[in-house]
């Protein structure tokens, strides 16, 4: 991952694993808005591009999946986080950021906090990130 990418993931129930219909229906919502994914790796989806923000599927062999939407702190984030807000929404998840496993609900104005305290948001404005990021 680099310095300016900022990962949260899909929470549903408390876990990050989601449950092979929740999966099934994140793959429909996706392809709805996106497009076809490209596949990186066998069960390994892209949506949106390989740099820049964008949204990952991996499945697992039981059929569950995890949903890693990628922020690109360097680039225009503001559709892109309103749009993964509005599909945890629809998909009755919250968000949890990978960078320091805080839990939060799919609000837009907790998510840009969360961007503006993170690691990649110091490093794009040129900050040093520390370890206390929420």
């Amino acid at each position: 991952m680099a310095a300016w990418q900022f990962d949260v993931l899909a929470v549903f129930d408390g876990s990050t694993s989601l449950p092979p219909p929740l999966r099934r229906r994140a793959e429909k919502l996706l392809a709805e808005h996106y497009g076809q994914p490209s596949e990186m790796f066998k069960d390994f989806r892209v949506y949106g591009g390989a740099g820049g923000n964008r949204i990952d599927l991996i499945t697992s062999d039981d059929g569950c999946g995890e949903l890693w939407m990628r922020v690109d702190a360097r680039a225009e984030i503001d559709t892109f986080m309103r749009q993964v807000v509005i599909l945890m929404i629809e998909m009755e998840c919250s968000l949890k950021v990978a960078e320091t496993g805080h839990h939060m609900p799919a609000e837009i104005d907790l998510f840009n906090q969360a961007l503006q305290r993170s690691d990649a948001w110091k490093f794009v404005l040129g900050a040093a990130p520390s370890s206390d990021a929420v």
